[in-house]
């Protein structure tokens, strides 16, 4: 007989004793007092569980699941060895606060809506949104509960892009992409609402 037939018959004939011995009812902490107080080496208590019991344990433990038995006990021994179980948990940090924008929600929809569908996607995918494709309306509702100010929203636009919007509204489209933008934030915010809102929107593209 091998030696590896031999310890498995040796580690299959410890398991059923401890399991019979033991009561397998009860809480968690029962079972795992209950272990405890038996003196029952871990790698004998861990592998009487089922394959699909231990891929389970190892999932709730953000460990690998894939592999034989005895890679997923050996993988569970090792993890208790360590403490790992025992490690609190970091908490992900809070998302930061929202920057303070200078225009009210309408004024600050009526500037976003002279931007084409294209532009505004551009924006999204600038901050690495998880959204930044469909209609004009969907995408200026996702730029309207993001937390950034119209600043940090538009300076994610090209000279190009800006120069279209602003040659749109008539205004001076010259200087640097900061200057562009600064200039099309303070017309929405000082022009009557009025004669905004008169200006239209552009097509999607």
């Amino acid at each position: 007989m091998s030696l590896r037939r031999s310890g498995e018959r040796q580690r299959a004939s410890v398991t059923s004793q401890s399991s019979a011995k033991l009561r397998r009812r009860g809480s968690k902490d029962d079972k795992i007092n209950r272990l405890v107080g038996n003196y029952i080496q871990p790698t004998v208590a861990i592998a009487a569980w089922s394959g699909a019991a231990l891929k389970d344990v190892c999932r709730d433990l953000g460990l690998t699941s894939s592999g034989g038995t005895d890679e997923l006990v050996e993988r569970l021994v090792q993890h208790f060895a360590r403490n790992a179980d025992l490690q609190p948990k970091t908490e992900p940090p809070p998302p930061p606060p929202p920057e303070e924008r200078v225009l009210s929600l309408e004024r600050f929809t009526l500037l976003f809506s002279t931007l084409r569908g294209s532009d505004l996607s551009d924006v999204l995918s600038g901050f690495g949104s998880k959204r930044s494709t469909g209609g004009k309306d969907k995408l200026l509702e996702i730029i309207r509960e993001t937390r950034f100010k119209e600043e940090t929203l538009l300076l994610e636009l090209d000279l190009k892009q800006l120069e279209w919007v602003l040659d749109r509204l008539r205004l001076k489209s010259n200087g640097t992409k900061a200057d562009r933008v600064m200039r099309l934030i303070e017309y929405f915010a000082k022009t009557p609402i009025e004669q905004l809102s008169t200006e239209g929107s552009p097509t999607s593209d």
